[in-house]
């Protein structure tokens, strides 16, 4: 039953009230209303504008009438009606649940329709392709103080949202009306049918229903989906068609996946169109028709869960991508670590005296292995040697002990031949005069201690983009001419192995997903720690004695295998029906740079093995087969990186570390993110609504403390569900 005491309050403030179905509406005091945009609940008391946004609840109202009233005055005016503040009637009565937006009048829907002109409509057909009879039926209008055009959302006949929409906005084209009101299927009616495409935008499926193609999308974007959403299409066949690019693309699998539990058939259907291009620019700009997408439809095999698969001796192992965890990663490490050898005894040695991964301490000894043999051993490899150097980055937050194990193998090298240690130079100048110069030498380790100061001089200096072919020859091992300022280097065919650190939000920050297709990505080994399994206050220091046995073996490994060339005949077959085997069933992913060089990955790693289990020339089925098991740990481990935080968009990004931010403390104040993320407020109104919208935070009002205008301060706290 409608609150009369609700009514009685506001009657007094605005006058008579109009019922509208469940609501009541009336002109906003708090703008120029002509129509009646504000909305009131009689049974909660709350008020929303759909005009200005203005919202909140009785006590809010008054305040905001009677501009400089403190709390005390409304509690005082509005217990004349019998209104006690919320935390008051909450000691009296039952919990109050979440309260919910109010549903948007249908005045204000009709409103909205009749402020929609010629102009708009000619850019609804000419330019989204909609037909007059789909935006007459989706009710399509104008919010003229806004200059959106307006998308009612419709849940079992009423109204719960209103997406607002800016074609001249370089940012948020698409807004809900107000914060809170959750995402949604849109348009809902679209379920109703048993095949149904699923769209990346509002537009987009409007376009594909007025081309006679049944379609549905979520109002928060490819990266929201509910999982409740996914029972709604039970039994149906699900057609999804994102835009075209690479971060829609892995939305598209992600969402596949989610759906292929529940569905008759999900397909992922590639469009064919140019960078960015999406469904509507499949039917105007191509002019397409509906059965061009029909057949491209039924041209489309079903999908199938995608899984990284490597060929070992055991068979195909397949694992689904993203689904990585701490001890699948473990896992896969311990079958790629050697039963016996240097590789065993090393990772062995210094996990009982350190806190540091595992999987840091065997790329650490592979490392050094790699650099102690350099130009020792090759392989012939198309027009030039294939040396055994590698690159490797590790990767996890702060407190993982990587340091140490980069200095590990620092420690190592020096005590086998110092003059390995190369400079610590990250420029393609810097290095071109260390290994150019009459003084330089063509084989070492560079150690990057912070991986996060090369990134950040590389953008400073804007090298990145330009010296990426230096670094790229560099690990090849081709021979290179430099001039610099008028001098001339000749930079022999090297082999330089690489070993560096970073945490996997700040290099995640200096990367895009089109990053990902360059040779860097090819070639670097990205070796993630997701947990901390062990953690020593005071971690032991490493003693000489400690080492003495491990500097023994490096020099033994190194004395023979001196200027060997390696054979990988007795392999060959098995290396061309695996590397046949992985090309023929990987699926397009954001490794695919990596899967471009496997084959030479494998070589490299399989030349590493056998130095260190047998120090013989001809590469064994077991040195190889540990070669393959260390690939598929490889790719496991990068997966996490490259899916959930290089293969997003920059407001995605943004998004997810103000949330981890809020999820670390609980509870912050808004003005600490501000701060935090340097945001301004329209920015920060946006990630507030998406948050709220996806229902990841809560948001209330700190009344211990206000600001200096006499507002409390705004508090974001991490959904109870999270």
């Amino acid at each position: 039953m409608a609150n009369s005491r609700f009514l009685s309050f506001y009657e007094t403030e605005l006058g008579p009230l109009k019922r509208q179905g469940q609501q009541y509406v009336v002109l906003c005091p708090f703008h120029s209303d002509n129509t009646p945009s504000l909305s009131i609940d009689p049974h909660k008391g709350l008020f929303h504008c759909f005009g200005c946004d203005q919202g909140g609840d009785s006590f809010a109202f008054y305040r905001l009438r009677h501009p400089g009233s403190s709390f005390s005055e409304a509690k005082e005016a509005l217990a004349r009606y019998g209104i006690r503040p919320l935390r008051e009637r909450d000691s009296i009565s039952e919990p109050v649940q979440k309260e919910e937006k109010p549903d948007i009048p249908e005045c204000q829907l009709e409103s909205y329709a009749r402020c929609l002109t010629d102009t708009h409509i000619q850019y609804l057909k000419e330019v989204r392709g909609l037909t007059a009879e789909i935006i007459h039926k989706y009710r399509i209008g104008w919010h003229k103080e806004r200059n959106r055009f307006t998308l009612p959302v419709m849940q079992t006949g009423n109204c719960v949202n209103v997406r607002l929409y800016d074609p001249a906005s370089k940012k948020f084209k698409m807004l809900p009306i107000s914060s809170g009101r959750g995402v949604q299927l849109y348009p809902e009616d679209q379920l109703e049918n048993e095949a149904v495409v699923l769209c990346e935008g509002e537009w987009d499926a409007l376009c594909a229903i007025s081309n006679g193609i049944p379609a549905i999308t979520s109002t928060g974007g490819v990266q929201t989906w509910k999982s409740e959403w996914s029972g709604k299409f039970t039994r149906k066949t699900v057609n999804i068609c994102f835009d075209c690019q690479d971060v829609s693309r892995k939305a598209a699998v992600k969402r596949a996946t989610e759906l292929l539990p529940f569905v008759e058939k999900v397909r992922v259907i590639d469009l064919g169109l140019e960078d960015k291009e999406d469904v509507a620019d499949y039917f105007v700009k191509y002019g397409k028709t509906r059965d061009d997408l029909l057949k491209l439809i039924e041209k489309t095999p079903a999908f199938k869960a995608p899984s990284i698969q490597v060929v070992t001796a055991e068979g195909t192992s397949s694992k689904m991508l993203g689904a990585t965890d701490q001890a699948e990663l473990d896992r896969l490490l311990e079958k790629a670590i050697p039963d016996r050898g240097f590789l065993r005894d090393y990772v062995d040695i210094f996990s009982e005296i350190t806190d540091t991964a595992e999987a840091f301490l065997f790329w650490g000894a592979m490392v050094t292995l790699s650099t102690i043999l350099g130009k020792n051993i090759w392989i012939p490899w198309e027009a030039r040697k294939l040396y055994p150097n590698i690159w490797c980055i590790f990767l996890a937050p702060s407190g993982f002990r990587k340091g140490t194990a980069l200095d590990i193998p620092t420690l190592l090298l020096r005590k086998v031949d110092k003059s390995l240690l190369l400079p610590q130079v990250a420029s393609e100048e810097g290095l071109t005069k260390v290994l150019g110069s009459h003084r330089g030498q063509d084989t070492g380790f560079v150690r990057w201690q912070e991986f996060s100061k090369i990134l950040r001089s590389w953008t400073k200096k804007q090298s990145w983009q330009a010296s990426q072919e230096f670094w790229i020859d560099l690990w090849d091992n081709k021979p290179l001419k430099k001039t610099l300022a008028k001098e001339d280097f000749d930079i022999p065919t090297t082999s330089i192995s690489f070993l560096s650190a970073c945490t996997p939000t700040t290099f995640s920050r200096f990367f895009t997903s089109e990053d990902l297709e360059g040779g860097f990505f090819g070639r670097v080994y990205l070796v993630t720690c997701l947990e901390k399994k062990k953690y020593f206050p005071i971690p032991p220091s490493i003693q000489d004695a400690t080492l003495n046995d491990l500097v023994k073996r490096l020099h033994d490994i190194k004395k023979n295998c001196t200027k060997q060339q390696f054979s990988y005949e007795g392999v060959e077959r098995k290396f061309s029906s695996w590397a046949a085997n992985v090309q023929e069933k990987h699926e397009r992913s954001f490794l695919d740079s990596f899967y471009a060089r496997i084959e030479t990955h494998a070589m490299k790693l399989s030349m590493l093995y056998q130095a260190a289990l047998t120090q013989k020339v001809e590469i064994r089925e077991e040195s190889f087969d540990y070669a393959v098991r260390a690939l598929e740990f490889l790719i496991a481990s990068a997966t996490p990186l490259v899916s959930d935080e290089i293969g997003i968009t920059e407001d995605e990004r943004l998004i997810k570390r103000v949330y981890a931010f809020i999820q670390n403390r609980q509870t912050v104040n808004r003005r600490d993110v501000m701060r935090k993320f340097h945001l301004t407020s329209f920015d920060t109104n946006r990630i507030e609504e998406t948050l709220v919208d996806r229902g990841m935070i809560d948001i209330s009002e700190d009344e211990r403390d206000t600001s200096k205008r006499g507002r409390r301060k705004r508090v974001y706290s991490v959904t109870k569900s999270n």
